[in-house]
């Protein structure tokens, strides 16, 4: 099972990563009747399972009424996957988007994603898309994957953030090293603007890195297509219109027809 949720929740992204919570959230699906607290802590008789107990009670991921105990957040299955993409309008729409439409909606969904509130569940075999942005004051690179992790320059500093040791950033880390993003994005900027003005780029671990990700090529080209912000049609996507789970799957079946991911370059944000 996967998690999806949004930044109001990171605090509890230790809780969420581990096998307790998922063996809890399991439980809590199977059980014909829901579960008491002495039933509970028959199957976690960990010391520590009473406190995490008590936090995601207090962030309403767990219900307790009548002394018993519910999931606070739905658990989406691949039926549920199956009647969206069957039944919705905007799904459908989306199949047949143009990339000024895509552009549009992958940095609505940015936006949205933080300032809306959610938390669910998916079963294995649900679609659902990853989004990662990668904000300077003169760009943003955001990323958009049909499955976590893909080897792109936004993914990377997502992971380094999560303390994520992933092989498929070995090769970057070697290079770059666990760089402040701030101090990289101020190095790149400037390489940017100097092949903007066909200056000369001086060989570094910055322009090595840009070149091994497909951003820059090795005559110094620029790989991204340049997405100009003032054409975005802001505000097309509020987080009332369309729920996280819709906008993930269309997410994933973006990514699917670009190549399982894409990074949209964004330049006068």
């Amino acid at each position: 099972m996967k998690f999806f949720y949004s930044p109001h929740y990171r605090s509890l992204q230790p809780i969420v990563a581990s096998s307790e919570f998922h063996d809890l959230v399991h439980v809590l699906l199977s059980c014909q009747e829901p579960p008491t607290l002495r039933e509970l802590k028959a199957k976690f008789p960990e010391v520590s399972f009473d406190k995490t107990l008590d936090r995601l009670i207090a962030s309403a991921l767990i219900i307790r009424k009548n002394r018993r105990y519910f999931l606070g957040f739905p658990v989406y299955t691949e039926e549920d996957q199956k009647q969206l993409q069957e039944s919705d309008g905007f799904y459908q729409e989306a199949l047949d988007w143009s990339t000024q439409e895509i552009a549009d909606f992958i940095k609505s969904f940015t936006v949205t994603s933080a300032e809306n509130k959610y938390f669910y569940g998916c079963l294995q075999g649900v679609e659902q898309g990853v989004v990662y942005s990668l904000t300077h004051e003169t760009f943003q690179m955001i990323t958009y994957a049909e499955a976590p992790w893909p080897p792109t320059l936004p993914a990377f500093f997502e992971a380094n953030r999560q303390l994520q040791n992933l092989a498929v950033y070995d090769e970057l880390m070697d290079l770059i090293g666990d760089v402040d993003p701030v101090y990289y994005l101020d190095q790149v900027s400037v390489i940017f603007e100097r092949i903007r003005k066909n200056k000369k780029v001086r060989s570094s671990i910055f322009l090595e890195s840009l070149q091994r990700l497909k951003i820059v090529s090795s005559e110094l080209d620029f790989l991204l297509e340049e997405i100009n912000c003032d054409n975005l049609k802001n505000g097309r996507y509020p987080p009332s219109e369309k729920d996280s789970f819709l906008q993930r799957l269309v997410i994933a079946q973006l990514a699917i027809r670009t190549g399982s991911y894409n990074t949209l370059f964004f330049n006068n944000i």
